[in-house]
């Protein structure tokens, strides 16, 4: 029979009982489950952080791809319209203002056979020394009762100063359109000022080209002005902003210190909002184009791909971490049923050693039983006898020592038949002072 259900003393409570307590059994499970989740968060993060320089620096390449663009494009609109100028101030010659109203039927030809086509250009005029119409490309006879004495190109003319000039944004009078031109002053032999000639350029045709060049591009500007921060044109049009950039934004600053590039990060003056931004001198004419993109686009973009990111990723983390959390209950579940049972076991071997010890005790009475019966019989012969002895001769001392020796042998099997719980117990009280006297004599 196996010993460790037969024999407690042979098995020790303590080999039944865990080794370890049940928190530590389930350290390792409760340790996996946070690496379940730390570790894809962690990945998440650091994803996210790669992601989000990632995306800025594209957006910044964007940037920058845009504004290219929109150099190359507005570059060839301003040197076509240069040309049609020439071509324009070729077709006067030297003809004076008599002149110029004598031909102004075949002027009207030339210059509309010039501008057809060219979407770009809106009207070609001649004006007089008073800023008053000779000619122009889309109408004859001209429309009487126009004037440009107050625009600021016909001034800047009429002051002498030779060369090309780029206007600021201006609204027709005769369309009623915004536009913005260029143009050369006529002057006779003498110096004196004799009249404009102006190529008009319609804003809504640089609207149109940025609307389709920003079409994919959420939250990106583009804006062109002229280098002393007049806005020819913006898109997004927003007629609710300042015609003219503030002398000490980032791109005023730049254009003031004779940078044809720029970029980097400000805070709007208009909005007040962190862009990026992105600026480039179009060729050699006063103007400039500005690109730029809201900072917080960015992070909006980041955020919806990190949240479509996190719609795919989330569902397997928390299917591990369910997993996790189910395998740990079920290891507590057994780890404790384990325990339970071991406990079980301990008590159970405690009360088959005591049954088993009660059955030793048992036995053992019953033999003390039988041997004290006998005994006590063969000293109540013994006792019979002495007695008779005793009636013969009652002096003999070895008689009483013999005496004395049954007396002590019966109280002995009385103890034997006690144990044996054969005969209730008897206690009573003993003088040890006459005990022991009486033992030594």
């Amino acid at each position: 029979m196996d010993p460790v259900t037969t024999d407690l003393n042979h098995t020790p409570a303590e080999v039944l009982q865990p080794k370890r307590p049940l928190s530590a059994a389930l350290a390792p499970l409760r340790a996996l489950m946070v690496l379940f989740i730390a570790f894809p968060l962690l990945a998440y993060l650091a994803y996210g952080a790669d992601h989000y320089q990632q995306m800025r620096q594209e957006s910044e390449l964007r940037l920058d791809r845009t504004l290219r663009i929109a150099q190359e494009h507005a570059l060839k609109v301003l040197q076509t319209n240069e040309i049609l100028l020439e071509q324009a101030v070729a077709a006067q010659g030297n003809d004076d203002e008599a002149a110029l109203r004598h031909r102004q039927l075949a002027l009207h030809q030339q210059l509309s056979a010039l501008s057809r086509g060219k979407a770009q250009t809106d009207f070609i005029w001649l004006w007089d020394a008073s800023g008053q119409p000779l000619v122009n490309n889309r109408i004859y006879p001209v429309p009487p009762g126009l004037n440009v004495s107050d625009r600021d190109y016909f001034q800047w003319h009429q002051a002498k100063q030779a060369g090309l000039h780029l206007s600021e944004r201006n609204v027709g009078r005769a369309t009623g359109a915004p536009f913005f031109n260029m143009s050369r002053g006529r002057y006779r032999p003498d110096g004196r000022f004799a009249g404009v000639t102006s190529v008009g350029m319609p804003t809504s045709y640089f609207e149109a080209f940025a609307k389709d060049l920003l079409a994919n591009e959420a939250g990106m500007r583009l804006t062109m002005l002229r280098e002393d921060g007049a806005i020819l044109m913006r898109w997004p049009v927003r007629p609710d902003l300042p015609s003219r950039l503030a002398s000490d934004s980032p791109v005023m600053i730049g254009i003031g210190q004779g940078r044809a590039f720029g970029d980097g990060q400000v805070r709007s003056p208009l909005d007040q909002k962190d862009r990026l931004m992105s600026y480039a001198k179009v060729g050699d004419y006063p103007v400039y184009l500005v690109t730029s993109i809201m900072a917080g686009q960015i992070v909006q973009d980041w955020m919806r791909e990190m949240g479509r990111l996190a719609v795919f990723g989330l569902p397997p983390m928390m299917g591990l971490l369910l997993a996790s959390r189910m395998v740990l209950r079920r290891t507590k579940e057994t780890l404790a049923t384990a325990e339970q049972l071991s406990h079980e076991m301990v008590n159970r071997q405690q009360v088959e050693g005591a049954l088993l010890q009660a059955q030793k005790m048992e036995a053992l009475g019953r033999l003390t039983g039988a041997v004290a019966h006998d005994f006590n019989n063969a000293l109540m012969v013994i006792s019979t006898n002495l007695a008779l002895v005793e009636q013969r001769n009652s002096e003999d001392k070895q008689l009483r020592a013999i005496d004395r020796a049954v007396q002590a042998a019966t109280k002995l099997t009385r103890q034997l038949l006690s144990f044996s719980h054969r005969q209730p117990l008897m206690p009573e009280y003993v003088h040890l002072p006459s005990g022991l006297t009486a033992l030594r004599t």
